[in-house]
């Protein structure tokens, strides 16, 4: 790959940050198409470096899938891995009155946290990485939230830089914890980049997807009619023309659940009426998941790494009692998972309190553009909210949002507004 001049110039300034600068953290940006992850194998060679010393990282299974197909592609030999495999350790405690042998010790965590015998499982920020390792690459870091950049930042030694590189147009990445988000604010990792590309790669400029984007980043409104191929806007008032039985497609929507008595969420769907369209549309009249349905996690599952959003396919399901399913499914990056699953949870946007022996997974038809950000689908129809609720958020929120939205399609996308 030979870079752009705006890429050649991102490197440089990468190389004086690295060299001759006591500073931790370096933020690229830049929106889509301009070629960031692109740069990720060029980078430790600018540098200098081995890619023995580089760690490379995401916050997703399916965004280090996509830097270990770059680096395999330029012949480097190296693992990406989340955030959570490579910089978190588990930590155990039993409780004496545990009824299991030691070896089978782990399942009495209920799988995710506390179970009813009090025994506990939790994760904690290593201590430490490899002594060779001088640098991090983490790709995708709009998704970076507080707690995992303060635990970075405190956890690893002084002399290893972190590279954060992300699109610093998308949503700001949601906190867990609110008492902290109310008193110091939203936390935007990449809201003021230290380098950000502008020079959309050659490839992207000829993208309709692309090109609606920016439109949508820039604030303009976007009309009715087609936009180029496979790529258009209809009314929400006309036919809404799209195959739900496409298993590459899925739907975007604002709202988690749609307020009746707000005259601004009238007529809007939420994404529990979609997910109930959607199942409806495909013959499924049973409340509870079947065998093929399409499932979303709707809490992080620490001890297997797994984030919100991750989606996974239905392989085989038992009905435990009347709150848990025995699920197999085939996650959205290739892992098998087996679990025991919340029936509660279903019908349900937010994760539910409480059942923390329990793993929370939904319907995964229709998704809130916070939960699809950091996956892209084959096949997009995104659910405008009305032009009231888009005043009442602000111009710049609703352009960020639907800038987001539409970048999760790589090939088909449809609005409905």
């Amino acid at each position: 790959m030979i870079p752009t001049g705006d890429q050649e110039e991102a490197l440089k300034q990468i190389h004086k940050w690295f060299h001759q600068t006591t500073n931790r953290v370096f933020r690229l940006g830049g929106l889509a198409g301009t070629g960031k992850s692109s740069l990720i194998p060029l980078i430790h060679t600018y540098l200098g470096i081995e890619s023995r010393e580089v760690i490379y990282s995401a916050p997703t299974n399916k965004a280090t899938l996509i830097i270990q197909n770059r680096l395999s592609r330029t012949g480097i030999i190296a693992n990406a891995l989340t955030i959570h495999k490579t910089f978190y350790i588990k930590q155990e405690r039993h409780c004496d009155d545990c009824p299991l042998k030691e070896t089978l010790k782990n399942i009495c965590h209920g799988r995710s946290g506390y179970n009813q015998c009090g025994c506990y499982l939790d994760f904690l920020a290593r201590a430490s990485v490899n002594t060779n390792i001088k640098l991090i690459i983490c790709d995708e870091s709009s998704m970076v939230n507080r707690e995992v950049y303060e635990d970075l930042m405190h956890s690893l030694h002084e002399r290893v830089k972190i590279l954060f590189i992300g699109d610093h147009g998308q949503l700001e990445a949601i906190d867990d914890d609110t008492k902290i988000t109310k008193a110091m604010g939203k936390f935007e990792l990449m809201k003021f980049p230290d380098f950000t590309l502008v020079e959309i790669q050659r490839q992207a400029k000829d993208s309709a997807i692309i090109q609606l984007a920016y439109k949508a980043r820039n604030g303009f409104d976007i009309e009715i009619g087609d936009h180029g191929p496979g790529v258009r806007k209809v009314s929400i008032t006309g036919d809404i023309d799209f195959d739900v039985t496409d298993p590459d497609l899925v739907g975007i929507t604002y709202f988690a659940n749609a307020d009746p008595t707000n005259p601004n969420h009238r007529g809007r769907i939420s994404v529990t009426d979609l997910n109930k369209i959607w199942r409806a549309n495909l013959g499924i009249t049973s409340p509870h998941p079947i065998l093929g349905e399409r499932l979303v996690c709707r809490d992080y599952i620490r001890r297997l790494g797994i984030p919100k959003g991750t989606m996974g396919v239905i392989h085989d399901i038992k009905n435990i009692d009347k709150e848990s399913y025995y699920v197999k499914l085939v996650l959205d990056d290739g892992r098998e998972y087996e679990s025991t699953i919340s029936s509660e949870q279903f019908h349900r946007n937010k994760a539910i309190w409480g059942r923390q022996h329990l793993d929370k997974w939904d319907f995964g038809y229709g998704l809130t553009c916070h939960t699809a950000q950091g996956s892209e689908f084959e096949s997009v129809v995104i659910f405008e909210p009305s032009k009231g609720f888009a005043n009442w958020l602000g111009r710049q929120s609703y352009s960020r949002w639907l800038y987001t939205a539409i970048t999760r399609a790589k090939r088909n996308l449809l609005l409905v507004g």
